[in-house]
């Protein structure tokens, strides 16, 4: 995700990235690409920390004594900002939960701005962001069931779309209708309202049909590159996989959520 934002952002901000794996910025252009995470953090004035959740603590405690004056975005699942306050205190910090979709620029981001961040801070992240696709401002407490709901939502289309041997390159009406149906079954069980569930769900139906068609990839690749091990998308996949239902599917990537979550 953070090789997408930093794609997604290029033409407009001048970015810098470091990543101690050199293959993976080894191809890049229009980017600046420093030694080390100091050289990082001491070139730019937004940092996004776009790293694993159990890489955090390494990281906070290399670069936690010169955070102070910038914009702190992370991207890390299940890394609350409590945590991060308690790491790096009066910090401006803004936590982002953007998904895959961010890859054609119809992602969706939820965003959340701790108290010691300025409005212009958020101003900041939401301008970003925007060039991923939608902003949502949400409170902190709905973050993992924005993870379920977008983030495993793609996946679980694909499933569908697999499942149905549905052709995505021309897609009927009424089978879209079944899959944001589907879709808003599962944002609304992780606690989203009936409105908000369908937005979240066309813009998840939508982006994956876009998707798949503008890369030129299948619905089980698309899967494939979501599904971590271990994770979220993982845990609802294997519920249906066991003739679960969708209901079930969703409270248990919740609950991986939740168990992946450092507070």
């Amino acid at each position: 995700m953070g090789s997408v934002i930093a794609e997604s952002i290029k033409a407009k901000y001048k970015v810098f990235v470091f990543d101690k794996d050199k293959e993976k910025t080894k191809n890049l252009s229009n980017i600046v690409v420093v030694n080390n995470i100091l050289d990082l953090v001491k070139s730019v004035d937004v940092v996004i920390l776009a790293v694993k959740p159990q890489d955090f603590e390494i990281l906070l405690d290399e670069i936690q004594g010169i955070l102070i004056s910038k914009v702190i975005i992370s991207i890390a699942a299940g890394i609350s900002t409590d945590y991060l306050l308690r790491r790096i205190p009066y910090s401006r910090v803004i936590r982002a939960m953007p998904n895959l979709l961010a890859k054609i620029g119809q992602g969706t981001t939820f965003l959340y701005k701790t108290r010691y961040a300025k409005p212009e801070d958020i101003g900041i992240a939401k301008e970003l962001f925007s060039q991923l696709g939608k902003i949502w401002l949400i409170e902190e407490k709905m973050m993992n069931a924005g993870t379920v709901a977008s983030g495993t939502g793609p996946a679980i289309c694909c499933y569908k779309i697999e499942l149905g041997n549905i052709d995505y390159h021309s897609m009927k009406e009424g089978q879209k209708l079944e899959l944001i149906k589907d879709l808003r079954r599962i944002a609304q069980t992780v606690g989203f309202n009936s409105q908000d569930a369908n937005i979240l769900a066309k813009d998840v139906v939508e982006g994956v049909v876009n998707l798949l068609n503008e890369k030129g990839i299948s619905p089980s690749e698309l899967r494939k590159q979501i599904t971590s091990q271990g994770g979220t998308t993982q845990a609802a996949l294997e519920v249906l996989n066991n003739n679960g239902s969708l209901e079930e599917a969703a409270n248990a990537a919740l609950k991986r959520a939740k168990e992946l979550s450092k507070t």
